[in-house]
């Protein structure tokens, strides 16, 4: 280490800034480096289970105050008329709890040398925030009634959701960040995506029952704009790293993911339109993944380039992602088929060059592709589901839906005592819609009052989409100046020891080469192709330079 030194930046461990090496060799003192971290993490490992347990009882005391059980849990004799609405319930929280804390776990082994590790720490704070999202919205619904929340089935459906979007976040942040600042991030994360799913559900009024804007669009957007901000300007001559591999594993979890959404999308919707919104989602995601396909196959025999498979298999979800906001609307077939081709060449799109193109301006290394297989899709949704609202009437429109606008537009609902009856000739009594009051003996008494017209109603629609990028925008900002600073005292990762599972908990009994003892067939194998190919083409150009000086 006498001819080896580092920057002073770099010694005090304030990696979210960029910094050179003060020699030339480079290798030698990477690896020294990262020898000097590992021995470093251990004692923060400990720590990170000590902030795990502390925050583990946090919810404990949590709970004790805000939880308690509905009635609605105990046998119900004498009504069942309400056993098969339960037994949907629980149906799909099983469904929805299986393929993301099932699902998400098998999708993370597409990251070579860091799936052990990203298995555990996605684990880890996922339950978490699975359990702090079921703690904030105990907390929000006490400050509304005043009362303890009485825990449902629902609750824990939604708080699965939560958990989703925070991992769709992380695919930007995963193995680039020590375990306590991923903690850290969903301080900030739980809050705004909290906030973003209040607002359209209890003030917007808006149709998403898959919740793809408060999930998907929300996630991507939170965990792309901390990473502009940490990782700015950061060494990407260091940032080596072909991180993906196919995995027959990786890829079930994909398929996972992908069949819950034929329950996630409708959610929030009544049994009426539940059949439709099966509909809808499996030919938006069929059409979806064929379009991703027939792209990626041209573009790849065009280009002579190798398939990228990540892409193709993020299609598997950019389908029932973009559907969320529309499942339960009259989008007929055709128009379900033409969005789902819409959305697969726009993913292919976006992956192969938007994203990129992203990177490149906000100066940060390349992720996963996040906003392409989640942002996107959720915006491209959301964007029809604001024309569909525009023509959606119960009598005498584009798209007439009779009593069931009201349950997909709630806000819609004329107040109690409307009536369009008084004063009208025939022909214009046969075009009123239902009063107030026959809505609500129908659907709830409880309905909003806010009777709003299609075009009102289309506005709204927008004003959700447009709030939930603000806050996820904002929320991403503060998670990544917070962490930044805190990351400037000693407590940032080198880029070397990016996804690199020794440097987190899985670490060998035995000091050697991590690539060799860890990657395999991964990244050491693409270093080789590289070292092979480089090394051949020396040789063609030593045999052309010996064939010209022959006579």
């Amino acid at each position: 280490m006498n001819n080896v030194r580092f920057n002073r930046r770099r010694s005090r461990g304030g990696r979210y800034e960029e910094g050179e090496m003060d020699t030339g060799q480079t290798g030698i003192s990477e690896r020294q480096h990262l020898e000097d971290y590992r021995r470093k993490i251990r004692f923060k490992q400990v720590k990170f289970a000590i902030v795990v347990l502390a925050w583990q009882m946090f919810i404990i005391v949590l709970s004790m105050l805000l939880l308690e059980y509905s009635s609605d849990l105990v046998p119900m004799e004498g009504r069942r008329g309400m056993e098969l609405e339960h037994m949907a319930r629980i149906t799909t929280f099983l469904i929805v709890f299986v393929s993301i804390f099932c699902g998400w776990p098998c999708l993370l082994h597409f990251m070579a040398g860091f799936a052990r590790t990203g298995v555990v720490l996605s684990s880890v704070t996922g339950c978490l925030v699975f359990q702090s999202a079921l703690v904030i919205r105990a907390s929000i619904g006490m400050g509304i009634t005043g009362q303890k929340h009485q825990i449902s089935l629902h609750d824990l459906t939604e708080s699965v959701l939560v958990t989703a979007s925070f991992h769709i976040s992380c695919l930007s942040l995963l193995g680039r960040m020590p375990p306590l600042h991923l903690l850290l991030t969903a301080v900030f994360f739980l809050p705004g995506q909290a906030a973003t799913r209040t607002l359209q559900m209890n003030y917007f009024y808006t149709l998403d029952p898959g919740a793809s804007a408060s999930i998907h669009l929300y996630g991507s957007v939170f965990g792309t704009v901390a990473a502009a901000v940490l990782f700015h300007k950061v060494n990407k001559k260091k940032f080596k790293h072909e991180n993906y591999v196919p995995s027959s594993v990786s890829l079930t979890g994909s398929f996972l993911i992908a069949m819950s959404f034929l329950i996630v999308n409708g959610l929030g919707v009544q049994f009426a339109e539940m059949e439709r919104s099966v509909l809808n989602t499996v030919l938006i995601q069929s059409s979806t993944t064929t379009a991703a396909a027939a792209s990626l196959v041209a573009y790849s025999s065009i280009r002579e380039i190798p398939l990228m498979f990540e892409i193709l298999q993020g299609s598997l979800l950019a389908g029932g992602i973009a559907s969320g906001p529309l499942a339960a609307t009259q989008f007929q077939p055709w128009g379900a088929v033409l969005l789902g081709v819409l959305v697969g060449v726009s993913v292919v799109a976006s992956g192969l060059f938007i994203e990129p193109l992203i990177n490149s301006c906000l100066d940060i290394p390349p992720a996963y592709t996040g906003l392409s297989v989640h942002g996107l899709p959720a915006l491209i949704g959301g964007l029809v589901g604001i024309l569909l609202s525009a023509i959606s009437e119960e009598k005498f429109g584009i798209l007439n839906y009779s009593i069931s606008l009201y349950t997909l537009y709630p806000a819609r609902t004329p107040p109690a005592g409307w009536s369009c009856l008084t004063l009208k000739s025939r022909e214009e009594v046969d075009r009123c819609p239902l009063t107030g009051d026959e809505i609500r003996s129908i659907i709830s008494p409880d309905l909003p009052e806010d009777h709003r017209t299609a075009l009102q109603q289309a506005g709204w629609q927008g004003i959700a989409l447009g709030v939930t990028i603000l806050i996820a925008l904002v929320s991403g900002l503060l998670a990544g100046f917070c962490i930044k600073k805190v990351g400037q005292r000693g407590s940032s990762m080198p880029v070397e020891a990016w996804y690199d599972g020794t440097c987190f908990l899985d670490t060998p009994n035995i000091r050697t080469d991590y690539a060799t003892a860890t990657l395999g067939n991964g990244v050491q194998q693409n270093i080789y192709n590289e070292r092979r190919r480089h090394w051949s083409s020396l040789e063609r150009v030593g045999l052309v330079e010996e064939e010209e000086r022959t006579p």
